[in-house]
């Protein structure tokens, strides 16, 4: 009898389930989806077991079952690993299994519960969004269920002193963001708008400056852009039922900044999804956005257009690192803060805020990095994805589902 070794590539990511084991390969984005049949069930368990390290034998006798000879071919054909010829005088091939292992330091203070001092915890954080007032003219219908889904203006009473606003930056200076989304309201409307658009346009960091296209026109794009190579305004264009022909004036009336802009195009229904491709065609814009959200009535639509069939998943195309970091934080949230003009600040605005802009900024990226919030809420945290086999392809948690109280962005069968 011959035996053979079975050697897996360490690209190749193996998941199971009570019916199903799922083999994915982040090189060539392959899968191989395995009912559990009996022929099979001693060899995958060797494969998943670590201390086998991806290398298990097998023997031509195996081979005969129909089940099983199918299951190698198929590992072969894909590329998802390589058969070699068995030597008692050779040592069993060593491969290392995909496996992402947090910071150790982190780990071991996280574990202990020891108290963290350590200034390199701010360059964990990346990017930061500011509503500098909620002050707006607006009485925008879906108003307050879109900022809850995305960057996105808010109206309220509220607005950020000017000393407020100085001690956020002063903040900022201290940490390595990269990234600066001011939001309002209106942010025309601040206050001291203009030296606080000077205190910001002083920052390194890219700057992206938010509005709805109804308060944007060739001469506050000036303004708000200068001479900044690292600022850019976001145009949100709201609602596409009826403001077509208005924002077909500012297409035209902003051509000369267009490197400088990202169009936001809201879909809410089948109306405004062909609206946003007949812009996006008609104009030739290359820098937008487009965002499926909620409004209140409209779950037949984001069930056509946002959540997600077993086959729209497989189109997804996960590298390694993407699944790494599906594993172990969420990258919807991770790295990012929202202060809204009240204070208040957020990793999600669904749920309670983490502090207030008077707090020390370490210590709420601590405790942030300390816990299962936000950062750190994986489809491992969610009582139905915890179960499921794709729950490492599937994009993470993100605000809709907070906001719906919904567990899964997939079409559950």
């Amino acid at each position: 009898m011959n035996k053979f070794w079975l050697c897996m590539k360490s690209s190749v990511f193996i998941w199971e389930d009570d019916k199903s084991i799922l083999f994915y390969n982040s090189d060539n984005y392959e899968r191989i989806l395995q009912e559990r049949h009996v022929s099979i069930k001693a060899i995958v368990d060797n494969l998943i077991d670590p201390s086998n390290f991806y290398s298990v034998l097998f023997s031509d006798a195996d081979m005969m079952d129909t089940v099983f000879e199918k299951f190698i071919n198929s590992i072969l054909e894909l590329e998802f690993g390589y058969i070699c010829q068995f030597d008692e005088n050779r040592e069993k091939p060593i491969i290392v299994p995909p496996h992402y292992i947090f910071p150790r330091s982190f780990n071991k203070r996280k574990n202990n519960g020891l108290d963290y001092s350590d200034l390199n915890i701010i360059n964990n954080l990346h990017s930061v969004v500011i509503q500098i007032t909620g002050r707006c003219s607006l009485s925008c219908l879906h108003c307050k269920y879109f900022h809850k889904q995305m960057n996105h203006c808010s109206k309220s009473e509220n607005e950020l002193s000017l000393e407020a606003i100085q001690t956020i930056i002063h903040k900022i200076k201290l940490t390595n963001i990269r990234k600066i989304d001011i939001i309002g309201g209106n942010i025309f409307e601040h206050s001291y708008f203009y030296p606080i658009m000077e205190m910001f346009g002083n920052l390194p960091q890219t700057k992206i400056y938010h509005s709805n296209f109804k308060f944007v026109n060739a001469q506050t794009a000036r303004f708000l852009l200068k001479d900044d190579s690292n600022a850019l305004l976001k145009i949100v264009a709201e609602p596409l039922e009826i403001w077509l022909e208005e924002l077909y004036l500012l297409i035209e009336e902003l051509q000369e900044f267009e490197r400088h802009l990202i169009w936001v195009f809201v879909l809410t229904s089948e109306v405004t999804l062909k609206n946003f491709e007949l812009l996006v065609n008609k104009y030739k814009i290359s820098h937008y956005e487009y965002h499926v959200l909620y409004n209140g009535e409209n779950m037949n639509f984001l069930n056509d257009r946002r959540f997600l069939n077993e086959g729209e998943i497989w189109q997804l195309k996960l590298g390694i690192k993407n699944i790494f970091a599906n594993q172990i934080l969420n990258r919807n949230y991770f790295g990012k803060l929202t202060i809204l003009a009240d204070g208040q600040i957020y990793e999600d605005e669904n749920t309670a805020p983490v502090g207030t802009i008077s707090d020390n900024l370490e210590n709420i990226l601590y405790s942030l990095m300390s816990n299962d919030r936000a950062w750190f809420h994986t489809r491992l945290h969610n009582g139905t994805c915890s179960n499921c086999i794709y729950k490492f392809l599937c994009p993470p948690p993100s605000r809709l589902e907070k906001l719906l109280q919904r567990e899964m962005i997939c079409i559950h069968p």
